[in-house]
């Protein structure tokens, strides 16, 4: 009997990572394999089940993102448990999980594995992003630290956006929105087939006017496009490329060096996967991306005094240019009938021009070199290891080793603990380690005019990365009779050389800058609850997050929400219809590098849909 289980385990998983990458027949599809055991893909590299992954996990598939209604990716993630969302403006969301920042992000941001976050800031442009909604087939989010799968910066967690393949989507799709505060929002779909390639194209476009009485506003345009090629039986050719394009609203009135005015942004990337199956648990693949991120910005500074000193009006530049190269290999087979690998390698090249950030024209590179390494092991049938660790070299920080180690043991069936221990770190961004913000204003002192160079964040440079050791112990269970599946996680995580700034004082302008430093320690514990329920046509979603963090610092303390919960129901009323309702609660925190308490907030959506037919077609 389990020489039977294991076989269709195998089986599962082969096509799960056939599936995803193309190769197998449109006929089979995810749920075809899943069933009421969902396989994930980003945990080890490995593909396998949820109770077998060596850490947690939430998976945001096509149903949560219908019931959601949302209109932007960012707000899914609230359906993650002890995931912060919310904007610093209307088109900037912000996502974090402990230690909100507006800038410097700590949590691994992949599309299709393709490494999206930016290397000048560390944050992920959200709404620059070169996807459609539409595309994305599921979410899977890692609740803690994997760099053992993924290297540097995914230190807090890593959010994994799989997008549907090119034959899964064949025909044509037309979709349009419209709302309150000038929200537009439309999205034209075609795929088709050719032979042995599937295609798809999509152009987007996205409106809406930002918050009240703020110069927020966005108009954003979007075309992607990909191919699926199969070349034979076991190998298989993916190529994908995107680009947006438009302006956002920047700037507050109230603020005289930041007045508003508009951002060009533009983004564009190129991604080639290769990829060889030689069977169940055994294959090869090269993936090599290119991507280019601008922003091209300009302002013009109000008069304001000073002391003695007047600062007259003048334009600042603040253009960005960020190119990423990206080359990596990874082999997956299987060493016995109990025990699998996968290893790889990667290589990746940054280059950043940021004059008004960095202090210079002349371009910043940072390099990046990881070698990685997961092994499952099934001990007997109840007992899985997962053993795993990424060698790597970064130019700013040297050579780092990040371990994990993970056991998991079977009750049975359904019900599973796990006990896991890691390591991570998050290598410092260009403006951290190299930051030289300096405003050239023209400053006049008793009638003369003279220009001064006023510093607004600064750097020495030989940053250490921030380090974190976590420790986890988590419940996964079953209870097929009632339809509900439950996952509780406890953690405790251990912080080290956290990257924040000191305020010091500039004296000829009397004006306050920062300077980067490894200043702090902190340890964040907690208990995470995830449930699933569906009962008939009801389903219900829920989650919730419980967090205490303790620090030599207490803004670190309060940048984390100690509570934050989410509720998604839906239910299929008769005729077709179909009610959602969401309901998502963050308590109250104040974001580094801010300074500003944000107040507790609910945020409640409600969804009625009717699906129509026309010519025998979804309307």
């Amino acid at each position: 009997m389990w020489k039977r289980r294991t076989l269709k385990r195998c089986m599962a998983l082969w096509l799960a990572g056939a599936v995803h990458s193309g190769i197998v027949s449109a006929a089979v599809s995810e749920k075809d394999f899943l069933g009421d055991v969902p396989i994930v893909l980003s945990a080890s590299r490995l593909a396998q089940p949820a109770a077998d992954a060596p850490v947690a996990i939430t998976i945001i598939d096509r149903d949560m993102i219908r019931a959601s209604g949302f209109r932007e990716i960012a707000d899914l993630l609230r359906l993650v448990p002890g995931f912060y969302v919310g904007r610093y403006s209307g088109n900037e969301p912000v996502v974090a999980r402990g230690l909100v920042d507006r800038y410097f992000g700590r949590v691994q941001v992949l599309v299709d594995g393709r490494s999206v976050y930016t290397p000048l800031f560390g944050q992920v442009p959200w709404s620059a992003l070169p996807l459609a909604m539409e595309d994305i087939e599921r979410i899977e989010v890692i609740r803690g630290p994997n760099a053992a799968s993924y290297g540097a910066n995914a230190f807090l967690g890593v959010i994994n956006i799989i997008t549907r393949t090119a034959q899964e989507d064949r025909g044509t799709m037309f979709s349009a929105t419209t709302g309150g505060q000038g929200a537009t929002d439309a999205t034209l779909r075609h795929g088709g087939a050719a032979d042995k390639l599937d295609y798809r194209v999509t152009l987007g476009y996205q409106r809406d006017g930002g918050f009240p009485d703020r110069h927020d506003d966005k108009r954003i345009g979007l075309l992607t496009t990909r191919a699926d090629y199969r070349l034979d039986a076991r190998d298989g050719v993916q190529f994908q490329a995107g680009l947006t394009f438009g302006v956002q609203g920047q700037g507050f009135a109230t603020d005289p060096l930041n007045t508003p005015h508009d951002q060009r942004i533009t983004s564009h990337f190129q991604q080639l996967r290769w990829q060889r199956v030689y069977g169940a648990d055994d294959e090869l693949s090269v993936q090599f991306h290119h991507a280019v991120t601008s922003s091209h910005e300009a302002t013009q500074t109000q008069q304001t005094a000073s002391g003695a000193a007047t600062v007259l009006p003048t334009y600042l530049t603040l253009n960005t240019d960020a190119e990423r190269y990206d080359l990596g290999l990874q082999r997956t087979h299987r060493l016995t009938d109990s025990a699998r690998i996968v290893w790889g390698a990667n290589t990746r090249l940054d280059r950043v021009s940021a004059p008004l950030y960095l202090g210079s024209q002349a371009d910043f590179y940072t390099h990046q070199s990881s070698v990685f390494a997961n092994l499952e092991w099934r001990l007997r049938t109840a007992w899985v290891v997962n053993l795993g660790g990424v060698l790597e070299k970064h130019s700013l920080t040297g050579t780092d080793f990040s371990p994990r180690f993970a056991l998991s043991y079977h009750f049975n069936p359904q019900h599973s603990l796990r006990a896991g221990i890691s390591k991570a770190l998050r290598s410092p961004t260009l403006l951290e380690n190299d930051a030289n913000y300096s405003l050239s204003l023209p400053i006049s002192v008793g009638g003369v005019t003279s220009t001064a160079n006023v510093p607004r964040f600064l750097s020495g440079g030989d940053l250490k990365p921030e380090r974190i050791l976590s420790r986890e112990l988590a419940y996964l269970g079953q209870f097929p009779r009632i339809g509900l599946s439950l996952d509780v996680r406890l953690y405790r995580d251990e912080l080290d050389d956290i990257i924040d700034t000191t305020t010091q004082l500039n004296i000829p302008t009397n004006t306050k800058y920062y300077v980067f430093h490894n200043l702090h320690t902190a340890t964040m514990e907690g208990i995470e609850t995830q449930a699933r329920w569906q009962w008939d046509n009801l389903k219900v979603w829920f989650g919730h997050s419980l967090t205490r963090v303790k620090s030599d610092y207490s803004s670190i303390v309060d940048a984390t929400p100690r509570h934050i919960y989410n509720v998604l129901a839906a239910y299929a009323l008769p005729r077709d219809w179909k009610v959602s309702v969401g309901v998502y609660r963050i308590s109250d925190m104040t974001p580094l590098n801010d300074g500003s308490t944000l107040q507790a907030y609910r945020r409640t959506d409600i969804r009625l849909a009717k699906e129509l037919k026309w010519s025998g077609k979804p309307l």
